[in-house]
Order: structure tokens, then C-alpha cells, then sequence
């Protein structure tokens, strides 16, 4: 998988279940089923952030003319490309990844589908899992940087 600024993000192989020791998979059982509601939340929030971030395009589209050299439209112009950038990431996408991953799917079907309803037989190696996570810490840090750039908008 091709990210937005060229750098690939490697495929989520699997382990079968047997190679994770005993008193270890009721560890993933309790992490599994607090990443299902998590996932679910990810995905309303960013959907509802992509709806607010078409409305801040249109509000681009209509104002860019006039009020191009305003320090105010300059600061919301880079909120706006931070918000893309974010967007792009596709944080949920590689979450919801994660999760088929433990089920030994390469694709998500959505997570109400059937193979999720069953215990998982499989688990994601270290490096797909570091993955994922440097990609949740990359979003981290540009939602810091989103929520600077609108303290010295709105300032």
C-alpha cells in the first residue's frame, strides 16, 4: 500500500494462533474487545469530520478571493490542508486492517460481518502492528498541530 508522501506501508501478515502462548491470548481476547468499540467510534468521528471539512472547502471555494492576504484565511488555508493530510492517512482503513488481520483476513469487510463473530485464529506480526501504530502517532501529531494552527486563528 502507496501512502500520500510516497512512503509504503508494508501488508499485515499473520501468525497462526498456536504461536502466541497460552496466558497471553486472554490478553488479546480483553484487547480485541476493546478495539471493536474504538473502530466504531474512529469511523463516526472521522466521518463527521469529513463532513465538516467539505463545508470548510466550500467555504474556501466561495472566500478565496477575497480574503486571500487575510492572516486569518492564510492560518484556516493550512487547517484545511492539515485536515486533508489527515484524511489521506487513512487512519480507520489501517485500523480496521489491524482487526481483519486477527481473523486471518487481508481485506475488511466492515466489522459486523461474519467472520468477525467468531474467536480469532490468527495474529498480526510485530511489524505490521508498529505500522499501524507509527501511523496513529503521525495523525497525533498533526492533530496537535491542527489544534495550534486553530488556537492562533481563532486567537
Amino acid at each position: 500500500m502507496r501512502t500520500e508522501r510516497g512512503r509504503f506501508i508494508p501488508a499485515i501478515t499473520c501468525l497462526p494462533r498456536s504461536s502466541v502462548s497460552i496466558h497471553l491470548q486472554k490478553d488479546v481476547d480483553v484487547l480485541l474487545k476493546e478495539l471493536k468499540p474504538c473502530m466504531r467510534h474512529l469511523r463516526a468521528t472521522l466521518g463527521s469530520y469529513t463532513d465538516e471539512l467539505r463545508m470548510l472547502e466550500r467555504l474556501y471555494y466561495k472566500n478565496a478571493n477575497q480574503h486571500r492576504t487575510a492572516l486569518f484565511f492564510k492560518r484556516i488555508l493550512e487547517t484545511r490542508r492539515y485536515g486533508q493530510r489527515l484524511i489521506a492517512l487513512g487512519i480507520s482503513e489501517h485500523v480496521d486492517c489491524l482487526y481483519a488481520s486477527f481473523f486471518g483476513l487481508t481485506t475488511t469487510l466492515g466489522v459486523n460481518q461474519k467472520p468477525f463473530k467468531g474467536t480469532w485464529t490468527h495474529v498480526p506480526t510485530g511489524t505490521g502492528v508498529s505500522s499501524v501504530l507509527e501511523r496513529i502517532s503521525v495523525a497525533c501529531k498533526l492533530l496537535d498541530k491542527m489544534r495550534n494552527q486553530l488556537t492562533r486563528a481563532y486567537q
